[in-house]
């Protein structure tokens, strides 16, 4: 019997021939674009992508100031290293369900995070994240943003510091007074 195991080898610019037995190609991806391809503009005609010049951020990664009615879900540092996403979005559909509900009533027009709220919550965030693996130690990677953000530094938009129940509990419950509440 011949032996049938595939021989493959991977070729390198200078020619030489390196024996594989698997090749994995990545062909990349886009980790900050997070409602790519799409364009979403909110209040007064802004662009999200201009919004997001210096970083994506999103209130509890779900909730973009000046972005009424507009949730997303595994957005801006929602990414977790301590357990699943899964969890996460199930988290998400929740509170997008409370807020859904707040938007049912025929007098209200929209809801949108608070400036402050989101600036506050992003904050937080940001500092928590200096420590870490993500962060921490000089290392460039697709975590951190390309560009230093108004206060100088490189904003991570994908990790989220804490842990999975951590943030259960802080999107349990949709808070009213986080966002601004237009009635018709």
């Amino acid at each position: 019997m011949k032996d049938r195991r595939l021989r493959e080898r991977l070729v390198t610019a200078d020619g030489r021939e390196h024996p594989a037995d698997t090749v994995i190609m990545g062909t990349g991806f886009r980790t900050r674009d997070f409602v790519a391809p799409m364009r979403v503009t909110g209040l007064t005609e802004r662009d999200l992508g201009e919004a997001w010049r210096d970083g994506p951020r999103a209130y509890l990664g779900m909730a973009v100031a000046g972005f009424p009615n507009f949730f997303l879900m595994y957005g801006p540092n929602t990414n977790v290293g301590s357990g699943s996403v899964v969890h996460m979005l199930e988290s998400q559909i929740s509170y997008i369900v409370q807020a859904a509900r707040a938007l049912r009533g025929p007098e209200v027009l929209y809801m949108d995070v608070r400036e402050g709220v989101l600036a506050d919550f992003d904050s937080v965030l940001q500092r928590r994240l200096d420590g870490t693996v993500w962060n921490a130690g000089g290392c460039d990677s697709w975590y951190l943003h390309s560009g230093a953000g108004a206060d100088g530094r490189r904003r991570n938009a994908g990790n989220r510091p804490g842990s999975m129940l951590g943030y259960r509990r802080r999107t349990r419950t949709l808070d009213p007074s986080d966002y601004r509440i237009v009635k018709r």
